[in-house]
């Protein structure tokens, strides 16, 4: 929870920051002289906000980018490790009892573990949870017991590409874009704004001005979906574990159809049975 309260902490400071920057340079521009078009005056305000615009603009969408990029790992990285259960207990079936038995049931637990508590502790503090692990161990115990070396290598090929999914699929669970990167950005779009401000004209501004707090609004929109779309397991578009529960569906039906409720070793939380929950 404490990385969720960070968050909403620093969406209300970032917008504050914005919105205050904002009001503060429309007041300084009301109390500015008369600009004349006078050469030996040098640099005016207008002189200066293009090149503002264009640097806020570039920042921006390199920071967009990096966080898309982060964002569309983290999918492929979920949709990856579904995947590669998917195929480790469609490979199951191929094996003799009780190693079948054994391989099913793990993959079941796992996608359960994963679902109900490596994805909100993902999701609040980055990190993995050692639920998934315990399946894990139990699915490697068993390839030890395979005596054909094509299976157990296409097996162990599965798990391999699982493991790095998953990993991958927790990194991407943190922020991507540094903090003094997100910071500078968030410098640049108030000193545009504020540029925008000081250059709108002393008679008749209501339009520019109107025009200036519609640019404000969408500028914060932006910096919040550059800030959400950084933290793709939570937030306003989060990354839900949809392939995952599609494969623990399927994987759980099959494995009562062949199996029984009773054989399977987790409840519906991933946890082992007898721990209150249901199967």
């Amino acid at each position: 929870m404490g990385g969720a309260t960070y968050t909403r902490r620093m969406d209300v400071i970032m917008a504050a920051v914005i919105v205050a920057a904002a009001i503060l340079a429309t007041l300084l521009f009301r109390r500015r002289r008369k600009v004349h078009a006078d050469p030996e005056e040098g640099i005016t305000v207008k002189d200066l906000v293009g090149p503002l615009e264009t640097l806020a603009v570039l920042v921006i969408a390199f920071v967009m980018v990096l966080a898309a990029e982060s964002y569309s790992a983290a999918e492929g990285a979920a949709s990856g490790e579904a995947a590669a259960i998917d195929g480790i207990d469609s490979m199951a079936t191929l094996l003799p009892d009780p190693t079948q038995e054994k391989v099913k049931a793990a993959t079941v637990c796992y996608a359960r573990a994963v679902i109900r508590k490596e994805w909100p502790a993902m999701a609040a503090d980055n990190r993995f949870s050692p639920e998934p692990d315990r399946w894990l161990d139990r699915l490697r115990d068993t390839f030890k017991e395979l005596r054909d070396p094509t299976m157990f290598k296409l097996l162990t090929d599965a798990d391999r590409t699982r493991s790095t999914d998953r990993r991958e699929r927790v990194e991407q669970s943190a922020p991507a874009i540094p903090t003094a990167v997100y910071w500078f950005m968030v410098l640049t779009v108030i000193a545009m704004v504020a540029g925008y401000a000081m250059s709108l004209p002393r008679r008749r501004q209501g339009p520019q001005l109107a025009g200036l707090w519609v640019l404000a609004a969408l500028l914060v929109a932006s910096l919040y979906l550059i800030w959400d779309i950084d933290r793709p397991f939570r937030g306003l578009v989060p990354i839900k574990p949809g392939s995952m529960q599609s494969i623990e569906t399927d994987a759980t039906k099959d494995f009562l159809h062949r199996f029984g409720a009773a054989r399977l070793p987790c409840d519906r939380d991933g946890m082992p049975r007898g721990s209150g929950g249901r199967a």
